[in-house]
Order: C-alpha cells, then sequence, then structure tokens
C-alpha cells in the first residue's frame, strides 16, 4: 500500500506525464494551424494569407465533422498482406529512377561542396575547405554526408550517379522504417503500408534523388532514431539503446543540430505513466553510445584546431547570418558585421558569429521573436527545394518541367497538412494518452525549434517528412482506443 508521500509523488509524476503528452500535441496542432498561413505567404498570395489559412482549416476540419470523414474508414475494408511493402518500396525505386533517367541530376552550390570534399577524403583522407577568400577551414561543414559520399565512391569509382546510389539506399531503409514506426506506433499494418506509400509518391524526395544533398540520408537516419527508441522502451533492450546510440551519433556527424535530442529521450521517459529506472537507464547507454560515437571526430577536431569543436565550426557563422539586422531568416551571404576578418582562425570565426548572434537578440528581442516566425513560415511555407534546385538552377533557362514540378510540390506539402491535421485532431485522444505518439510528436517538432533561431530553407524540414507520412495515415483509421496506448 502507497504511503501519502508516495501518493503524492506518483500524482506529479502523473500530471507531468500528462502534461508533457498534452503539450506535444498542443503544439504540433498550433504548428499545422500556423503552416495553412505559412502557405499562401511563402507563396506569394500575400492578400489572400488570411482567407487562405482559413480556408485550409475548414477544409482539414471537413474531413472529420463532415460526411467525408466515413470516406476514412473505406481502407479498412482491405486486408493488406505483409509483402505489399515490398511491392510499394519498389514502385518508389521505379519511379526514382525514371526520374533519373527523364532530368539529368546536375550538382550545383553546396552539392559540388560535398562532392569536391569527399573526393578529397578518397584522394588524401583529409578532410578540408578551402574557401573562397583562400582559407582553409579543418572543420567546417559536418564531416558524415561527405563521409558517405566517399565511401561509396571507394566502392563504385568516381561517378556521377553515387549520390543517386546513396539516396535511393536511404529511400529504401527509411521506407521499411516508416512502416514500422507507423505499425509501432498505431498498431495498425495498414497505416504501416499507406504511410510508406505516400513516401513512395512524395514528389520532392523523387526529384531530388539524383542531387547530393545531405537531407535524404538525414532523413532516414533521424526517423530510425524515432523507432530504435521506441522499440528500445518496449521491450527494454540494452542492444537497441546501443543501436539507438550508434546511429544518433551518426546523425550528429551528419546534423549537428541533432546533438540536443538526449534531451527529447528523457522526456519520452518522463511521459511514461510508469517510469523504469531501467529505462531511464537506456536513456543514458543510449546518450553515451552516442557521445562515443561523436568522440573520435571530436578528438580529431581538437588535435587539428586546438579546441574543442564537437562535430563543425559553421554553427557561429550561420547563427549570426540569422541573428543580425540584415537577417530575412533565410540564407544571407553575410550579416551586417564582417564576420570574414576572423576567418584566420576556424575558432575565432565560429565563437564570434555565436558571440556576435546571442549579443543582437539580447538587444531586439522583439525582432528575434518575429525573425523566428518568419523562419518557420520560410521552413513549412512550401517544399519546392527539390525542383528548384534540381529543374531551375542546375538550367539556363529553366526545365520545362519545373514550374509543374513546384506547383505539383507545393500541392502535396498542403495535402499531407491537412491530412496529418484532421488525423492528428481525429486521434487525439489516443495521441494525449500514447507515450509513444507524443515522443513522435516533440521530434518532428525539433526542426521547428531548430530552424526558428538558425537559418530556415524549405529543404530543412525534409527529415521530419517520415513523421508526418505516418501522423497523415491517422485519419484513414478510425478512432484508436486509448488503451492500445501502452506505458
Amino acid at each position: 500500500m502507497l504511503s501519502s508521500n508516495d501518493y503524492r509523488y506518483e500524482n506529479v509524476r502523473s500530471r507531468i506525464a500528462f502534461l508533457l503528452r498534452f503539450g506535444a500535441w498542443s503544439a504540433f496542432v498550433a504548428v499545422g494551424a500556423a503552416t495553412f498561413f505559412y502557405i499562401p505567404w511563402k507563396n506569394n498570395f500575400e492578400p489572400y494569407v488570411l482567407a487562405t489559412g482559413i480556408s485550409l482549416m475548414l477544409l482539414s476540419a471537413s474531413l472529420i465533422v463532415t460526411p467525408l470523414a466515413r470516406f476514412s474508414n473505406c481502407l479498412n475494408n482491405y486486408a493488406p498482406r505483409p509483402r505489399w511493402i515490398y511491392l510499394i518500396i519498389g514502385f518508389g525505386v521505379i519511379l526514382r529512377i525514371a526520374w533519373v533517367i527523364s532530368v539529368e541530376p546536375k550538382q550545383t552550390s553546396d552539392m559540388v561542396s560535398y562532392m569536391q570534399a569527399a573526393q578529397r577524403i578518397v584522394d588524401s583522407g583529409d578532410y578540408l575547405y578551402q574557401l573562397a577568400d583562400g582559407h582553409i577551414f579543418y572543420a567546417w561543414r559536418a564531416v558524415g554526408y561527405p563521409a558517405v559520399l566517399a565511401l561509396f565512391i571507394t566502392l563504385l569509382g568516381s561517378n556521377e550517379w553515387v549520390p543517386f546510389v546513396v539516396n535511393l539506399l536511404s529511400y529504401i531503409g527509411c521506407s521499411l522504417v516508416i512502416y514500422k514506426l507507423a505499425k509501432l506506433t498505431t498498431e495498425s499494418h495498414r497505416s504501416g503500408l499507406l504511410a510508406a506509400l505516400m513516401f513512395a509518391v512524395w514528389p520532392a524526395h523523387i526529384m531530388m534523388s539524383g542531387l547530393a544533398l545531405g537531407e535524404g540520408f538525414s532523413l532516414f537516419l533521424f526517423t530510425f532514431v524515432v523507432y530504435a527508441l521506441i522499440l528500445t522502451f518496449e521491450r527494454e533492450s540494452a542492444r537497441w539503446a546501443i543501436l539507438t546510440g550508434l546511429v544518433s551519433g551518426v546523425a550528429v556527424l551528419t546534423r549537428p543540430s541533432l546533438l540536443v535530442i538526449p534531451v527529447l529521450w528523457f522526456l519520452f521517459w518522463l511521459m511514461q505513466t510508469r517510469r523504469s529506472w531501467y529505462r531511464l537507464a537506456l536513456v543514458a547507454v543510449a546518450t553515451i553510445t552516442m557521445a562515443a560515437t561523436v568522440a573520435p571526430w571530436s578528438y580529431r577536431n581538437f588535435e587539428k584546431l586546438g579546441a574543442v569543436i564537437p562535430v563543425s565550426t559553421n554553427g557561429g557563422d550561420n547563427f549570426y547570418r540569422a541573428n543580425n539586422p540584415l537577417a530575412d531568416g533565410t540564407f544571407k551571404s553575410a550579416g551586417e558585421r564582417d564576420l570574414s576578418a576572423y576567418a584566420h582562425d576556424e575558432v575565432l570565426w565560429n565563437e564570434t558569429g555565436y558571440e556576435w548572434g546571442k549579443q543582437w537578440i539580447a538587444e531586439n528581442p522583439g525582432q528575434f521573436i518575429l525573425l523566428a516566425i518568419r523562419k518557420q513560415g520560410i521552413l513549412l511555407g512550401d517544399e519546392t527545394f527539390a525542383a528548384a534546385w534540381s529543374l531551375d538552377r542546375a538550367f539556363d533557362p529553366p526545365h520545362g518541367f519545373y514550374r509543374g514540378a513546384a506547383n505539383l510540390s507545393t500541392l502535396w506539402w498542403t495535402l499531407i497538412w491537412i491530412l496529418t491535421v484532421a488525423g492528428v485532431w481525429k486521434q487525439r485522444r489516443f495521441l494525449i494518452s500514447s507515450p509513444q505518439a507524443g515522443f513522435v510528436l516533440w521530434m518532428s517538432l525539433l526542426f521547428v525549434v531548430i530552424h526558428s533561431v538558425y537559418e530556415s530553407q524549405d529543404r530543412y524540414h525534409l527529415p521530419m517528412i517520415g513523421i508526418l507520412c505516418v501522423l497523415a495515415t491517422l485519419w484513414f483509421d478510425d478512432e484508436i482506443d486509448p488503451d492500445k496506448s501502452g506505458s
């Protein structure tokens, strides 16, 4: 029998768990509602932002409260077979092969930089970047994606289709993870297949198939980390905790902003209705393994630069360019103050960028908040990056498919959010009761938070589309029993 102190402790713990789960659901719904206004703003419908945003919200609501909701049950009469997942993945592979055959991949901008860095690793074993002003940086960008490209260049040779192979394998792996994550979260095999199908036909992901952009690889790693940690808790498995940490370490080496994900793992533990101390120990194991995976690279940076640089040094420059009087939320080549004067010292350059950015935020908190909202709009307002990189910037004049491809991408992005918000609202009782669902929602919001501070582009939301595929399928299910939410 519980003592009065034990009872109070359990009561407080339950309240914290509920508030974290409810907070995740509420924050996601708020972001989804805001996205309905960001989309017309980003697509230059500024006179009609309010009307369009309200119309999209009403359209999403109509999927729940009108006869259209009955359509969501149409798939309940079908009993899909497990092997259909391989047909769906195969269909996605065919679409991506057809795209690169139809549109020749041309590497530009960051893609050229990644390929050159990868080739340098293969040729000399060195990882460095020579900037336009002649300065050499040894940790300018995260090493993860160039290292993967270098691995495949070593295996396949210096071929122009190496990025396509990396992207295709990332697609296959991510499809399987999305399928399993949807099944694990909703306990619905049909939801898993539908989520994989949405991912297979995702226009932007198809269009970037041949491009040396690290977002596709990051998407696979990030989605796997979400799935692996849920499975770690489900099975209370140290092996899965170690695997979670290893993959998270690679993800951090690819996208340094993910260094904060152990905080969300701890929140997942707090969201449990039954908090096992063993599960908390598993979070510690995953965190230590992640740190151990990143540590060799951090040590290499210390030897090269004489300072503690966990992954890369471009964070300070990015942070300042995103937070200064000239910042408009997206990429700017320079801020108001000349940071290039410190480029002779890579570490000082990085530290000065952070110092100047923090100073501007402290002096202009109101402008920072408004700029953060603008950055969210840039991140979530459309998804034309793949069409732009593959059909516009690589061709002069732009490829004839460009305008149609950009419109298709934006239409798909809008449709996904309509379904996602409808599904998240429809299944609110289940989502608020489920620690797993709360964790998935918090993880999806991570990139919104990160790119409310750092610079924002629509391609930076790509790592969250696996989770959006899972959430968009919720509308097609009958209301899920909260008793399935697990502990």
